[in-house]
């Protein structure tokens, strides 16, 4: 990271992935340093953004302040720096810059639009200052806005006022600062997307979140009006994105958490973190898994599917598809397509009187001729016939 001095151009390596204030590649001014580093222009301090030291780069936006070997009266006018010949950046400790219209300077260039300077002729155009935001007054009981338009809530008090992270969601998920910095649990870091930065309804309201469950099944009809989906104890369900556990499948061990329809406890499965505990998540952090329908792939010739003899059982339509890509690349031209089974049907088998044709019955061809031939004495061929005779007629 280095030391830095006040007036010093800095160029931003690294945001965090959060670029509240900062992006990478920015270049900016050092305006203060008092304990972090702020730059002229922006409100966000130093952590957890890193910069390096500013050196020109071809195509970073410049200003002349003072003239370039080839430039007379050219001071403040604005540029880009290019390369010369063969994409070198400096040319005896000169940089070529292009600068931009009108040519109202005099100039020896051969093309009058460019100069050679070195770098104590030009300063970088810092960015253009992002607005601090509105400040955010937090209040329990509130649903607020966040970065990304989620609406989240209700928020009630974590720690206190004197400490500095005195707010938090109702589920634990999410702790905030007075400003709606925010920060999930103690241990996962930050993300920008999560921060708060609009009131969305009064305090003490207590709006349910709804969400849009995946039904297995029929599709229940459309009603806007129609009350928000709930779940019950045994339900499986999974994480969604914007929760701890992303993406991890659980189940439904507790509903109706301390008299709130909207809390459940569910145990989480196959995360490493998760442990054996039950956590506190609500509806809008969850949703039904979605059942998973075994299919296979099978070659499709004049409109017709021709499945292998056995194919292989994939265990749902997403494996399958991948496979039938997969096919569709080695075998071009041929055109392959996914069967998902949908329901199954079983009858049972009746019961015969005779073992040869409780073997034919079952699909045992082979062991109900040598059964019949076994007992009657008869020729392969007639036996033959008289298995798919019987076959025929049952």
């Amino acid at each position: 990271m280095g030391t830095f001095e006040k007036g010093q151009w800095l160029r931003v390596t690294d945001n965090a992935g959060a670029p509240r204030f900062y992006s990478v590649g920015e270049v900016c001014q050092v305006e203060s340093i008092d304990g972090t580093v702020r730059c002229v222009g922006k409100s966000g301090g130093m952590y957890p953004y890193r910069f390096e030291a500013w050196q020109p780069k071809v195509g970073d936006r410049v200003r002349l302040v003072k003239d370039g070997r080839s430039t007379t009266g050219a001071v403040g006018k604005t540029a880009t720096i290019s390369s010369w010949t063969g994409g070198v950046l400096v040319d005896t400790d000169e940089y070529l810059l292009d600068i931009d219209p009108p040519v109202d300077y005099k100039t020896a260039a051969v093309t009058e639009n460019f100069t050679r300077a070195t770098i104590d002729c030009f300063e970088p155009l810092p960015a253009p200052a992002i607005a601090a935001p509105a400040p955010l007054t937090i209040t329990a009981g509130g649903y607020y806005k966040t970065r990304d338009g989620r609406k989240v809530g209700p928020i009630v008090v974590a720690q206190g006022p004197d400490d500095p992270w005195p707010w938090k969601l109702a589920d634990g998920t999410r702790y905030y600062r007075n400003d709606g910095f925010s920060c999930p649990g103690w241990a996962d870091g930050h993300r920008d997307e999560d921060d708060l930065v609009a009131v969305s309804g009064p305090p003490w309201t207590t709006e349910p979140a709804v969400i849009k469950a995946k039904y297995v099944g029929d599709q229940p009809a459309s009603n806007d009006n129609a009350a928000p989906a709930k779940f019950k104890v045994g339900d499986r369900v999974i994480t969604k994105s914007g929760y701890t556990f992303d993406g991890s499948p659980g189940t439904i061990v507790e509903a109706n958490v301390n008299g709130d329809a909207d809390l459940y406890h569910v145990k989480i499965e196959n995360h490493p973190h998760a442990g054996d505990n039950e956590w506190s998540v609500r509806t809008d952090y969850i949703d039904f898994v979605t059942a998973r329908a075994p299919a296979i792939v099978a070659l499709i010739e004049n409109g017709k599917p021709k499945p292998a003899f056995e194919p292989k059982v994939h265990a749902s339509e997403a494996e399958a598809t991948v496979e039938a890509e997969r096919l569709a690349g080695v075998y071009r031209g041929q055109r392959f397509g996914i069967f998902v089974l949908s329901d199954t049907r079983e009858a049972d088998i009746p019961i015969y009187g005779h073992e040869w044709q409780n073997f034919a019955a079952r699909g045992e061809k082979i062991r109900a001729i040598k059964e019949l031939r076994a007992i009657t004495g008869m020729g392969l061929k007639p036996a033959k016939d008289a298995v798919e005779y019987f076959l025929a007629a049952a």
